[in-house]
């Protein structure tokens, strides 16, 4: 309701203060506006929607929503609810390491995984085995580390031209992004069979240059625009439940092999969302 009257009370400004200064016949204006402001604000149930937003609001109906997953989840012993069980919230990362034979990336999502077992980078997070894990949104990252435990590399929305230098491997990730996607089982079950990958795509209107135009004399070379808030993360809606108990198999899937592939380089897959700990059923 709020939205409404919000969306209503800029719509009859807007028609006030633009019509006149332009020309425009205010019933023409205000129908055209309107009905382009419903019809955008449709998608994700927001009046002139600009994608994920983080509020209070949102966060409390992602943990209610992700209350009532659980709710018919789980078998919990007589007398208790959800209510009371911890519920915080957590990052599951996973990190696969690309390579230019396949077209099936296995995305290892708990920490006993079932197909790459329990070794991980050390920058991942996986799920544990005692643990239950509500996704609420997803962001496929690619990265270029300098070795296998490098700490200290940067995840990129889109393949920089500055850090994915070689021959071809930009193009490459620019080709995986556009035509991938994401296939997940939970215990043999289908939950995803197409999450494209090209939502998750984010070129930032700023992008690295060493030679900056302001100033010759002036060498501070432009840096990557990125927000780690929202850029190339999709909410998840309906959510889904992860648990560390069961066999999660999370695949990155390519149309064709990647033709060109720099060492060390990775796909880091994140899902945001709600812990619930030692709740898997496993003790």
């Amino acid at each position: 309701m709020k939205k409404l009257i919000f969306f209503l009370i800029s719509l009859v400004l807007s028609t006030i203060i633009i019509a006149p200064l332009f020309g425009f016949n205010p019933l023409v204006f205000a129908f055209v506006l309107g009905a382009a402001g419903l019809i955008n604000g449709s998608h994700k149930n927001s009046y002139f929607a600009t994608g994920l937003m983080q509020s209070n609001m949102n966060a409390d109906f992602v943990f209610k929503t992700a209350k009532n997953l659980v709710s018919k989840y789980l078998n919990l012993p007589p007398g208790q609810t959800v209510d009371d069980q911890m519920i915080t919230q957590a990052t599951l990362r996973s990190e696969v390491l690309l390579n230019t034979s396949s077209t099936n990336f296995h995305v290892p999502v708990n920490q006993n995984d079932s197909i790459t077992g329990s070794s991980q980078y050390n920058t991942e997070n996986r799920l544990g085995l005692q643990d239950l894990f509500v996704v609420s949104s997803i962001a496929v990252l690619v990265a270029k580390p300098a070795s296998g435990t490098d700490g200290a590399f940067r995840a990129y929305t889109y393949p920089s031209a500055q850090v994915f230098s070689g021959a071809g491997t930009a193009a490459a990730l620019y080709g995986a992004f556009s035509n991938g996607y994401i296939r997940y089982e939970n215990n043999g079950q289908l939950v995803l069979p197409y999450w494209d990958l090209l939502r998750h795509l984010k070129v930032p209107n700023q992008q690295y240059f060493d030679k900056p135009y302001y100033s010759a004399a002036n060498t501070q070379s432009y840096n990557d625009e990125q927000n780690g808030e929202v850029d190339g993360f999709e909410v998840v809606q309906p959510g889904f439940v992860l648990s560390g108990a069961s066999k999660v198999n999370m695949n990155i899937v390519l149309p064709t092999a990647l033709a060109a592939v720099e060492a060390n380089s990775r796909i880091i897959v994140l899902q945001r969302g709600l812990i619930l700990q030692n709740l898997s059923g496993v003790r």
